[in-house]
């Protein structure tokens, strides 16, 4: 693992069983909340050499490892906690949203299983321009609306 690299200990060998109630190829994140529960444990053995925001490219590198593409949409979330916007991967820029503890969410999951990897694969690779705004407002949106619920 990375970490043990950067920590001085890379002839460290680890067995780390996760038990999770996340089905696979859900969409709900399991493999970064895997990802990032092993860093975190991990950091934790160590004697927490190195804070819980820096964890997080470590577990995109787990991410890397279970679908192939190192990103933070879920590992961020899943040790920060709460609502994050990944504002730029090159350099990593991650802002946390605190919200209410009076928000919830609801999932309805329909118990398909759909890969990440595969999942992208279908998707276009052009995204007309008219859709890339109106999914930016769309979010920007969200996230004032998750910024007011705080103020009032």
């Amino acid at each position: 693992m990375h970490i043990l690299k950067q920590e001085g200990e890379p002839d460290v060998m680890l067995d780390i069983a996760l038990e999770k109630n996340l089905p696979l190829g859900s969409g709900l994140g399991s493999s970064a909340s895997s990802a990032a529960a092993a860093v975190f444990a991990l950091n934790s053995l160590l004697g927490n050499p190195v804070s819980t925001t820096d964890l997080i490219p470590f577990a995109m590198e787990g991410e890397r490892m279970a679908c192939g593409s190192a990103h933070a949409d879920n590992v961020a979330p899943s040790l920060l906690g709460g609502f994050v916007l990944i504002r730029s991967y090159q350099p990593l820029d991650i802002i946390r949203v605190k919200c209410s503890d009076e928000l919830y969410c609801t999932i309805a999951h329909p118990h398909i299983q759909l890969n990440t990897s595969d999942a992208r694969r279908i998707l276009k690779h052009d995204i007309p321009i008219n859709d890339a705004i109106r999914q930016s407002a769309n979010a920007a949106a969200f996230m004032i609306g998750m910024i007011k619920e705080i103020l009032t």
